[in-house]
């Protein structure tokens, strides 16, 4: 089955997921410099379920508010457009691939795995050179890990029969993930991932992150560091065993990525604790979204 084969049948699935309109709402309003805070506000409360989900994810110790925020223009102006729209993004992710029946793997395992890039990635940040964090912000390092393996889940979905052999060839000829899946479907989850961000209509910089996170020497100059420092915090996932990387082959260990951002191999333990520290994180956030 080559590539193009793989797309044409997700071209032609019928559930294959797609933003809900008061997503791309609130994209539309972020990006106006136009609309002002009430206005995202009121896009939102269009849609009372994503608006109760922030404001429990606003209120719990992932952002550890020391007084209770009760009312959504004051999360809105509290944390920004950006940081509102990442987390209603994260929350359509999840619900999109909700229901998997049968799964090769465990999908809670999957999101811990997403969700602790995404806090890794946050981690690694903070380290590397002060000069190569232009045009990079948090709440976008949080979005690139969450979907930044969104191939993968979509293959698990809707190729599980194939998916189900690629793990079983990785693990048995001790290979990355990605190349089980070209051998089998002469694709990979950064391919087929890429696909949906298109699709989605997200933006270049997250297309990047899903396209390259494997292989960040080919990602474009602009969006270098953040591709970089998603590899980074996925290594370490995948290294130190942290959620759905436990079940794979670590990637490929790139050391002069690790040179380009100012970052020395020796900080890897002390990353992978506060990686550890930072996932408990996730645990809350992942019993949120199941409310």
């Amino acid at each position: 089955m080559k590539q193009n084969k793989v797309i044409e049948k997700l071209k032609s699935v019928h559930d294959l997921p797609t933003l809900p309109i008061v997503i791309q709402k609130v994209r539309e309003t972020v990006a106006d410099p136009h609309k002002s805070m009430k206005e995202l506000s009121n896009v939102i409360k269009d849609d009372p379920a994503i608006m109760t989900k922030i404001m429990k994810v606003v209120n719990s110790s992932f952002y550890s508010f020391q007084d209770p925020i009760t009312s959504l223009p004051h999360a809105v102006s509290i944390l920004g457009q950006d940081a509102i729209q990442n987390i209603a993004m994260s929350l359509t992710v999840f619900d999109s691939f909700r229901q998997i029946k049968e799964p090769s793997f465990s999908i809670m395992e999957f999101w811990t795995h997403c969700i602790s890039v995404g806090l890794g990635a946050n981690i690694v940040f903070e380290k590397i050179d002060p000069s190569l964090k232009k045009n990079v912000t948090k709440d976008m390092l949080h979005l690139a890990g969450i979907v930044h393996d969104i191939g993968i889940i979509t293959l698990e979905k809707y190729f599980h029969k194939e998916f189900r052999a690629i793990l079983k060839y990785a693990s048995r000829e001790k290979i990355p993930i990605y190349e089980a899946e070209y051998s089998i479907l002469q694709t990979t989850h950064e391919e087929v991932g890429a696909y949906l961000a298109e699709k989605w209509l997200l933006g270049k910089e997250f297309q990047e992150v899903i396209r390259w996170h494997h292989h960040p020497h080919q990602a474009s100059e602009n969006y270098s560091t953040l591709v970089s420092v998603i590899h980074i915090a996925d290594y370490i996932c995948n290294f130190q065993n942290i959620g759905f990387g436990k079940n794979l082959e670590v990637p490929v260990f790139y050391k002069d990525i690790w040179k380009t951002l100012g970052l020395e191999v020796s900080q890897i333990p002390e990353i992978d604790k506060s990686i550890r520290t930072e996932a408990k994180k996730s645990e809350i956030l992942l019993a949120l979204l199941k409310a």
